[in-house]
């Protein structure tokens, strides 16, 4: 099997022999990390006793003029090397998450500040608990600590602190569920399927993927329209007439293409079409397609997320919310 060496650095096979043809990634040598990472593939387990590897430095050779040594001393200095220590560093979203998933299995302090030690990362977890209270997640009184209603909801679906509040003022301001669901998740992995007849035609390095600055502009441009060829004229025309009709001042660039396309997505799915039927339909009238791991990835998200309106919205009384968001999940779920 022959690999790039950052293909390499990934590939998950049980070789026995290892062959570093080259010691360079680019225009750079590779790292101690690199090479141990590389060379750690040769011998596995329950497959060989040992693992062979087999550098084949060119004596005097370097890639760039930048490169002051040469490859030989590039392999003896890897073979010498030691893997750096590299720490772990959590954002201030993912320590919130890290400790509501730990309140959620524990209601002591003491036994939360032993899972804290017991984690590569360090952060102030007082601090953060202090935080979690501020955000009414959580309760605690002495050595005790709970997750509140909300806590409990944030925790049991993975919410980052941002995307729960952003679903809690939605629903306090009772928008339609479809509406707060695909504002917290964009469906942006769609693709038009004729974008190298339209790059042609317009004589232009058109981006396969619709949502990019580059493609909007070119869709958005009624006299690049106009020679396209009649078909997919009326293809693009559709599009621009559903998803890029707003009033915002930054449109094409508002989001509320992105938003829309993944509304009518989540609708063709309530009229119970599987995610094959979507992508047909999508091509048909837009000549936009889909790869069907990523409909269903995110109709799957879209479920998660629309409970988690359910339950925020019963935290706060807001019932019609709460029913519409059941309602519009179990036409999702099929």
């Amino acid at each position: 099997m022959v690999t790039t060496a950052a293909l390499a650095a990934g590939v998950d096979f049980p070789a026995s022999q290892v062959i570093f043809e080259s010691l360079a990634m680019g225009i750079d040598w590779i790292s101690v990390q690199d090479f141990l990472q590389m060379s750690g593939r040769a011998g596995r387990p329950d497959y060989h006793d040992r693992g062979i590897v087999v550098l084949m430095p060119v004596p005097g050779k370097s890639y760039t003029n930048s490169q002051s040594d040469t490859e030989e001393e590039v392999a003896i200095k890897l073979l010498q090397g030691e893997m750096l220590s590299i720490g772990v560093e959590y954002g201030e979203s993912e320590q919130l998450e890290e400790i509501l998933a730990s309140i959620a299995v524990t209601s002591s302090v003491q036994d939360l500040r032993l899972i804290h030690n017991l984690m590569f990362g360090s952060f102030d977890l007082d601090k953060q608990i202090l935080r979690l209270q501020s955000y009414r997640f959580v309760e605690r009184k002495g050595n005790k600590i709970t997750l509140t209603r909300f806590g409990k909801i944030v925790a049991a679906h993975f919410l980052p602190v941002s995307k729960a509040f952003l679903i809690r003022d939605a629903v306090l301001e009772e928008n339609d569920p479809l509406k707060i669901v695909t504002n917290l998740e964009f469906f942006d992995a769609a693709y038009f399927k004729y974008s190298n007849q339209i790059g042609s035609s317009l004589h232009v390095n058109m981006p396969s993927r619709v949502f990019q600055g580059a493609t909007l502009d070119i869709v958005f441009d009624g006299e690049s329209l106009s020679q396209l060829d009649a078909k997919i004229r009326e293809l693009m025309l559709n599009f621009a007439s559903d998803f890029l009709t707003c009033v915002c001042k930054d449109s094409p660039y508002c989001g509320c293409a992105e938003q829309k396309f993944s509304e009518k997505i989540i609708r063709l799915r309530t009229e119970e079409l599987d995610p094959t039927n979507i992508i047909k339909k999508l091509e048909d009238k837009y000549g936009v397609s889909a790869y069907q791991g990523d409909v269903f990835g995110y109709l799957d998200n879209a479920v998660r997320n629309l409970d988690a309106v359910e339950l925020i919205a019963k935290v706060h009384s807001k019932k019609g919310v709460a029913e519409e968001a059941k309602k519009l999940k179990k036409k999702v779920q099929g």
